[in-house]
């Protein structure tokens, strides 16, 4: 992809010259920006006006610490760090388009990217996915944080809007215009509606990266599967040039009809025939957002990406630093402005929101497990004397650990479980695996991930998890001495500890099950799978 390569920067010999100049100028003061190289006039205009008036002073002298470079290879705008700083790359077609109120949106959506920690989270996930997620977040922190509180403080003087799509006729790839049968110019059905990603409002969660990019694969998963079953194959109701399809004239439309670009009605309120639809024939625009934001539906989003579209508001660039000395830059910039006096209880809740994620679950494993499971076995031992010297009294030794870890294989069970044993197996620690249903399947010595790797699962009954803890306090199966981690969704039979003299350590993925546990030996940890561990 464009964003993924390096950016090209169109410089003069002059441009060379007055950056070599300065170079080793730092801006520490917002009258400097008037000065600055690579601007585009309205955004000077825009800071300017922003500092001026005390209209978001965070983001506004946040803004004046980053290097802005004018460049063709990115459509829009987009934002990265490298050893030089914090840097923004912005297409000059794109932003003499914008108001200055959808500009200052923009800007603020590429501070928010800067400000946001997502690039070290999301280093495992599908690109596609994790920008869609990531603008989603922003766009909607924006609009509920920012964008409401500042209009209504301003009262009829709008200062921040949600950026419209300005193009009144589709395009082809060549930049022509598109053309009907009889040479008209094709209206473009999402012109002046709203750019941008939001989450949907059928999302459940809290605005929080690794939900919300699992929940959008979920959602991926099921559109596609209607689309088979409608024997679509993945087309959909578009045009050669990944634009959504319009209604044929005469069809009705919701709303009021379209505008054009006079912002005059078409036809007198009467149905324009140029309402966007899905793939499934349903209207692709409307009150799809958290909050009533308008924005295209899910199932028109998921159109788009098999089309190979840039559905993200910005490119989203490559860092060209490590992730340690981008927080590093980015988090003593704030710093500096925290030490200003401008970080306000408002921008603290944003950041927050930001940089939001989900519940370690296996840091707090590793925790209990360190204290309550883990450590080393200490034995007697004829090879070591006791250590306060007592005549004919022998010393324990330290051996290797080996824990018992009783594997449920009735329930739906997570598969972040291979993380916490990948945990046990870096602290070179022996598992004896159990496996369960309504009776031990399978007992097997584990000492190493390969091993994990070969063992076949069995059972997938019904869910009686009591035998397992009889089969370790049986003296003969040589396991009661170990402790136990017990992996489970916790629909199980009533569990008694009462016999078990060692410690055991239980992750439920669904309940929390029923104990008797006279000896406080036990300890529980609730998994919620909408928060499952991190990678």
């Amino acid at each position: 992809m464009e964003e993924n390569k390096e950016i090209e920067l169109e410089k003069t010999e002059n441009e060379m010259i007055s950056e070599k100049a300065d170079k080793n100028m730092k801006v520490r003061h917002a009258s400097q920006i008037i000065s600055r190289k690579g601007e585009h006039p309205k955004m000077t205009e825009l800071l300017v006006m922003m500092l001026s008036g005390n209209t978001l002073p965070f983001y506004a002298e946040f803004s004046t610490f980053i290097n802005y470079y004018e460049t063709t290879s990115i459509p829009t705008l987009g934002v990265n760090i490298n050893k030089n700083g914090m840097n923004m790359y912005w297409n000059r077609k794109f932003v003499d388009s914008l108001e200055l109120s959808e500009l200052m949106f923009i800007l603020i959506h590429e501070n928010f990217h800067l400000l946001f920690d997502h690039t070290k989270r999301s280093i495992f996930y599908n690109k596609e996915f994790s920008n869609i997620a990531q603008d989603m977040i922003i766009n909607s922190i924006l609009v509920e944080d920012v964008v409401k509180k500042v209009n209504n403080k301003h009262g009829k003087g709008v200062v921040v809007t949600i950026p419209k799509f300005k193009d009144e006729f589709i395009k082809n790839e060549d930049d022509e215009f598109v053309t009907d049968e009889d040479g008209n110019k094709i209206k473009h059905p999402y012109f002046n509606k709203n750019m941008g990603l939001f989450i949907p409002k059928e999302y459940p969660g809290e605005p929080i990266f690794e939900n919300l990019y699992e929940w959008l694969k979920n959602e991926k998963d099921k559109y596609q599967k209607r689309k088979d079953e409608q024997g679509q194959g993945g087309q959909g109701q578009q045009d050669g040039q990944g634009k959504p399809q319009c209604q044929k004239d005469g069809q009705e439309q919701d709303g009021q009809g379209q505008k054009d670009g006079q912002g005059q009605q078409q036809g007198k309120g009467q149905p324009s025939g140029n309402e966007p639809r899905d793939s499934f024939g349903k209207p692709s625009y409307g009150k799809n957002g958290k909050d009533d934001v308008e924005c295209e539906s899910l199932d028109a989003l998921f159109d788009r990406l098999e089309k190979g579209e840039q559905l993200t508001l910005d490119s989203h660039l490559e860092d060209d630093v490590q992730d340690d000395a981008r927080k590093s830059i980015v988090n003593d910039f704030i710093q500096r402005l925290k030490n200003r006096g401008l970080i306000s209880g408002d921008v603290e809740a944003i950041l927050d929101k930001l940089r939001k994620s989900k519940k370690d679950y296996l840091k707090e494993i590793k925790r209990v497990a360190s204290n309550h499971i883990m450590g080393s076995s200490k034995r007697k031992s004829i090879t070591r004397p006791n250590r306060r010297g007592i005549e004919g009294i022998k010393g324990k030794k330290k051996f290797k650990n080996v824990i018992n870890c009783v594997l449920d294989t009735s329930g739906s069970m997570c598969g972040d479980f291979d993380k916490v044993l990948s945990y046990i197996y870096q602290n070179d620690i022996h598992v004896n695996l159990i496996q369960i249903d309504t009776e031990v399947k399978a007992v097997e010595n584990i000492k190493s991930k390969r091993d994990l790797q070969k063992m076949i699962i069995h059972g997938m009954g019904g869910t009686v998890l009591q035998p397992a803890i009889e089969y370790i306090n049986d003296p003969k199966n040589k396991l009661h001495t170990f402790n136990t981690i017990l992996l489970t969704d916790g629909y199980t039979d009533t569990l008694n500890f009462t016999n078990l003299k060692t410690k055991t350590l239980i992750l439920t993925t669904g309940t929390k099950p029923n104990i008797n546990d006279p000896r406080g030996n036990v300890k529980i940890i609730e998994i919620d799978l909408k928060e499952s561990i991190n990678s």
